[in-house]
């Protein structure tokens, strides 16, 4: 069940969204949805605290946010999902269901979408064109995710339809959308209000059509208002503009998600180095979620704030079986710890982190990794996500074995 003290979501009517770099990626439960108990717990309005939280006028002075890698709806994630003896049913929920008691501990939850979803459930995932099941979203949702980043370079897999489609299907479910909508008017980016903090998601990547020949810049000719979510068009100082409107909309904290970097490589590039350090520099961004890399890069703290260059793969069908590296069946869960001080500034004293593995050959169920379930994971990506200073003063999450 989700803490007491969230707050049901809102899209901010500012037309924001965002950018990143390298074309890629390649039984039923008995849930429908968010139940009226935990969309209660939701509607505090800031006047409800959780535990160890104090609440202001301004509402809570701490909360904490969660974020992960990518879930992408492939086809053999797909299919290991379907119920038996159906063609069109699918419950992820058993897949995911270990991870879900730490997914749904923090005051918001955030997940990266790569994919479209199918409101039919026809056309599904073939090669590198993720199209999920709508139960997909559902499970996201049953999870204890509110919201999500659908800016990468596989929004455009079902077309303009599909990312409306995408859309109302996280919706249906309760979960808010960060990124391009299927015209302009749309709103490209989502507010939450959090125990009467109001937070901010933008989201941006390096492209938003996989096939678009490896351009950073061009845009499908039908969508030219995707050009406000791509990284490499908008800059840091595109992104820094969008922050600065939220705060104006009435957004105490930003959050920002980039899907950008190169597959399969341990280290941020330069590119993302200084689109990093400039947006944090400018003080209107406080965390920077990045994905795409599909391995766990290092998290890094500039000017107080803090980046978080790759999650890795939360759900996904890669590993070592397709020849990438084996570290692409993991993933890092962080749930950030966030502290108003008496001059009513946000900082980020300390954050945890959960490390996770999908057991790809042993029917897709997402595993939290300890010390002594799998020490090889484990360790890798502790030390991946940690860097050389642990510079985010990063802790693991507490042993559940």
């Amino acid at each position: 069940m989700r803490n007491t003290g969230r707050a049901t979501t809102a899209v901010i009517a500012a037309a924001m969204a965002g950018s990143v770099l390298i074309a890629g990626c390649s039984g039923t439960g008995s849930d429908t949805g968010r139940s009226s108990s935990a969309t209660a717990s939701k509607s505090s309005g800031g006047q409800t605290t959780g535990a160890g939280s104090t609440t202001t006028a301004a509402g809570a002075d701490e909360l904490t946010i969660l974020f992960s890698g990518d879930d992408i709806p492939q086809t053999g994630p797909n299919r290991s999902a379907l119920v038996p003896g159906t063609t069109k049913t699918y419950d992820f929920k058993p897949k995911l269901a270990a991870a879900k008691p730490y997914t749904s501990s923090a005051d918001l939850s955030l997940c990266n979408m790569e994919g479209a979803l199918s409101p039919d459930n026809t056309n599904l995932s073939v090669g590198l064109r993720h199209h999920g099941p709508r139960e997909f979203a559902e499970a996201m949702a049953w999870m204890g995710y509110d919201g999500c980043s659908t800016a990468n370079n596989h929004t455009f897999d079902a077309g303009l339809p599909g990312i409306g489609q995408t859309r109302q299907i996280m919706a249906d479910y309760g979960l808010k959308s960060s990124g391009p909508g299927p015209d302009a008017a749309t709103p490209k980016a989502a507010v939450y209000d959090v125990k009467g903090v109001k937070v901010a998601h933008l989201s941006y990547s390096y492209t938003l059509d996989n096939f678009a020949g490896g351009s950073l810049t061009a845009v499908p000719a039908s969508a030219p208002w995707f050009k406000e979510s791509m990284w490499m068009v908008k800059n840091a100082e595109g992104i820094i503009a969008d922050a600065k409107a939220a705060r104006a909309g009435g957004a105490q904290i930003v959050m920002v998600s980039i899907h950008w970097g190169v597959m399969f490589e341990f280290q941020p590039t330069t590119q993302m180095v200084d689109t990093a350090t400039k947006v944090l520099n400018s003080g209107e961004v406080d965390t920077i979620i990045g994905n795409h890399p599909h391995v766990v890069q290092k998290c890094d703290r500039i000017n107080g704030r803090t980046v978080y260059y790759s999650l890795g793969n939360q759900f996904s069908d890669q590993g070592a079986i397709w020849g990438f590296p084996d570290e692409s069946q993991d993933g890092i869960i962080v749930k950030v710890s966030f502290k108003r001080g008496a001059d009513g500034k946000w900082t980020q004293p300390s954050a945890e982190y959960q490390v996770t593995r999908v057991a790809r050959d042993a029917g897709y169920f997402l595993h939290l990794v300890t010390p002594t379930s799998n020490p090889k994971s484990f360790e890798r990506e502790s030390q991946l996500i940690k860097g050389e200073s642990n510079a985010c003063n990063l802790s693991p999450a507490p042993a559940t074995d």
